[in-house]
């Protein structure tokens, strides 16, 4: 049995549970009303009560959960160095941090799994980086080539 004080500051009882559940619904009891369990002899709040307990939050969707910041930079990287890989250093150094943050990402998320979302980004970010990387090598070892060809046709008097 219970005794309370309404929300009108009123004191109402004894009562039953089921008459403190159905004064809550009709507004006449709130989470932070004052109740009397007699059977400790000992005044609580409302929401205090085990019947009365908000039920543990539900986890978050995987929609809700947050994209790892090292995946979606590794991504940008990685697209970066391929847009702009043709015009200047061949993408160097964001394709080289692209592919570091990418790999550090993949190592966080299998770390803790169900906390954050981003394998997809991370392994987009580590792919597109790494051909950036390869593209540079190839150009690198092209002007390399041409270059040794070309001086040493003048050499020879070509």
């Amino acid at each position: 049995m219970y005794t309370v004080i309404g929300v009108d500051g009123l004191q109402y009882g004894p009562v039953s549970l089921e008459t403190l559940k159905q004064w809550l619904g009709e507004g006449r009891l709130e989470a932070g009303s004052r109740v009397l369990v007699h059977s400790i002899n000992q005044w609580k709040l409302l929401s205090e009560l085990p019947a009365f307990r908000a039920p543990p939050a539900p986890p978050a969707p995987p929609s809700a959960r947050r994209a790892n910041g090292f995946a979606t930079a590794g991504l940008v990287c990685g697209l970066v160095s391929l847009t702009f890989g043709f015009c200047c250093c061949n993408g160097f150094p964001l394709n080289v941090a692209g592919v570091v943050f990418s790999l550090i990402a993949l190592a966080d998320l299998r770390r803790e799994p169900g906390r954050q979302s981003g394998v997809g980004l991370a392994m987009a970010g580590l792919i597109t980086s790494g051909l950036s990387v390869l593209l540079a090598i190839v150009f690198c070892l092209i002007f390399l080539i041409a270059g040794a060809v070309g001086s040493a046709g003048r050499w020879h008097g070509w």
